[in-house]
């Protein structure tokens, strides 16, 4: 996934034909595991109180266990980069700890990552921001930053195979 810095662009004279290799990349942001679908849900939204936009990208087939990488086991993750002079630039998911044997490491790097509450779920198939600006007994408690969280696979906390789905809303204080 790869995220563009588009000034001299969006700065140009329309008639100018660009080419993706003439155009700064800003940031590379890339999933851990074979098959894990990085990138199949992205987008901004706000999360952590401040001014800026926050960078958030889903995995849904990644599995914890670097061992299990058969495509069907889809458990899923999601990570958060927040935004401002605190969001990653360059080949962000590579900058991993000395450390590591996993590169690149998305959920080392990310400010906030998640993980499923049960195995085999597609956690974070779908993702969507909800920022709203919430209003209690007439007394303003500003935006609410939420994101909204589907486990396409979710079978219940009995966990019988009947794929019956859930969607989590995750609420950033």
């Amino acid at each position: 996934m790869y995220l563009f810095d588009l000034t001299t662009l969006l700065n140009s004279v329309p008639t100018t034909a660009y080419s993706v290799s003439n155009v700064k990349t800003l940031s590379i942001f890339e999933g851990d595991r074979r098959y894990d679908r990085f990138g199949t849900s992205f987008g901004f939204g706000r999360f952590n109180s401040d001014s800026f936009d926050d960078f958030y990208v889903s995995s849904p087939m990644r599995t914890a266990n670097v061992s299990e990488l058969i495509p069907r086991v889809q458990e899923g993750g999601l990570y958060v980069f927040y935004g401002g002079s605190k969001f990653p630039v360059g080949n962000v998911t590579q900058k991993c700890a000395l450390r590591t044997s996993i590169v690149p490491c998305p959920a080392q790097v990310a400010s906030v990552s998640f993980e499923p509450s049960q195995q085999q779920t597609l956690f974070s198939h779908s993702v969507r921001p909800l920022n709203f600006f919430s209003n209690l007994n007439g007394t303003s408690t500003g935006v609410v930053q939420e994101l909204a969280v589907s486990s396409l696979h979710y079978s219940g906390p009995d966990q019988k195979p009947r794929v019956a789905g859930r969607v989590e809303i995750i609420r950033f204080q």
